[in-house]
């Protein structure tokens, strides 16, 4: 009796099992991973698109991809946009996350551009910045930047294999600093006009911007507009990741494949409510904080739309050299964001690490990863053309 008992209880949780992994989309071809191999771009026979295919790999605010691309007539240019359709106006109401998300596609496409045998010429807002309040009609009118590729010769730069393995790891770091050679490396990176780079490893420095990036993830964590807009982009299972190819995912939480594919289906079959999610994310946050060896902060001397695109630009660098030198990053910019429930604390951040007139773009954890985590879902490159 008790041997049919158990024989029972193990078929049904076989059951269980395969219908949580087919419920997760373990069934599904990841489609939305193609981007990141190294010979996608080979499958356009336009250069242009070939170098938006690398600029697609680049990070973006919440990974929304906001990356518009029209292409010219005539000649080997196109004009970068915000696309209007992917913005954030509960975290990022000023859509200043959004415009620095345009500096890391373009550092993107000019590193692959040169491989490709181009001198990539990037004007940046050729119409004018679009406004401080990032409205719609300013976004859709005013091109983020010109890129026009000349032909010249190759020339690869130390970051390129970079752009394939890059990924953000929100996983604990291990507790080992970075050395002075590293730190060096990244700093040197700059290279932007009005645009600095900081990094924080003494113990001081560590405990205060952990306590404000703390404080600042309670604040966020306790509003229902973040986090609802927050759960619209969360991609919990395959085929949803198909689907959208954007959003958040658990890809970059390194868990092992067999029990991410479990938890993508129990959060399938039973979705958590908003509190629970926000919880969740709270406890998560916090724990990655209390296991972070070094801070980096990029600071610009302004805030004006260019400044924002050039501290993108110089994150990318610094992810890509991050990614050779076997450092991770992840930002945490809560404290950053420019909603009135934030005001406090957005005070409280510059007072401490800003001189006057300038302007904080990105606080970013970094460390040696304790896990390896996977990537992000991407679009098609051809969702990124406007018609």
């Amino acid at each position: 009796m008790m041997r049919k008992a158990l024989i029972g209880s193990a078929i049904l949780l076989a059951v269980a099992l395969v219908v949580l992994l087919f419920a997760g989309g373990i069934h599904h071809p990841k489609e939305y991973l193609d981007p990141w191999e190294r010979s996608y771009h080979e499958g356009f026979d336009d250069p242009r698109l070939q170098t938006v295919a690398f600029g697609l790999l680049a990070p973006s605010s919440h990974n929304i991809q906001p990356w518009t691309v029209r292409l010219e007539e005539d000649g080997l240019a196109f004009t970068l946009f915000v696309d209007p359709k992917r913005l954030l106006p509960e975290v990022d109401p000023l859509s200043r996350q959004i415009v620095v998300s345009q500096g890391t596609f373009l550092e993107n496409v000019r590193i692959g551009a040169e491989e490709l045998g181009f001198t990539p010429e990037i004007d940046l807002f050729t119409e004018g910045e679009i406004d401080p309040e990032g409205s719609a009609s300013s976004m859709e009118t005013r091109p983020v930047a010109r890129v026009a590729l000349v032909p010249g010769e190759a020339r690869r730069s130390p970051l390129y294999g970079a752009i394939f393995d890059r990924v953000t790891t929100r996983t604990p770091y291990l507790d080992r600093p970075l050395t002075d050679g590293e730190v060096q490396k990244l700093l040197d990176l700059s290279g932007e006009p009005g645009v600095a780079v900081l990094i924080f490893q003494e113990k001081a420095d560590l405990e205060a911007i952990r306590d404000l990036a703390v404080r600042g993830i309670e604040v966020e964590s306790e509003l229902s507009g973040p986090m609802r807009e927050t759960g619209e982009i969360f991609r919990i299972n395959e085929g949803e990741k198909n689907l959208h190819r954007d959003g958040l995912t658990l890809d970059s939480q390194g868990m092992p494949g067999l029990l991410q594919a479990l938890v993508q289906g129990f959060g399938t079959i039973i979705p958590l409510g908003d509190e629970r999610m926000a919880d969740s994310w709270r406890k998560g946050e916090v724990e990655r904080l209390e296991r972070t060896p070094a801070y980096a902060i990029i600071v610009t001397d302004a805030n004006s739309r260019t400044d924002q695109v050039r501290a993108g630009i110089v994150y990318q660098r610094l992810q890509l050299a991050g990614t050779v030198m076997g450092i991770s990053m992840q930002p945490v910019s809560q404290v950053l964001e420019e909603y009135p429930e934030m005001g406090a604390l957005y005070l409280e951040v510059h007072e401490r690490f800003a001189g006057e007139g300038e302007t904080i773009q990105m606080l970013v954890r970094m460390g040696e990863a304790e896990k390896a985590v996977g990537h992000s879902p991407r679009r098609d490159v051809m969702d990124l053309i406007a018609g």
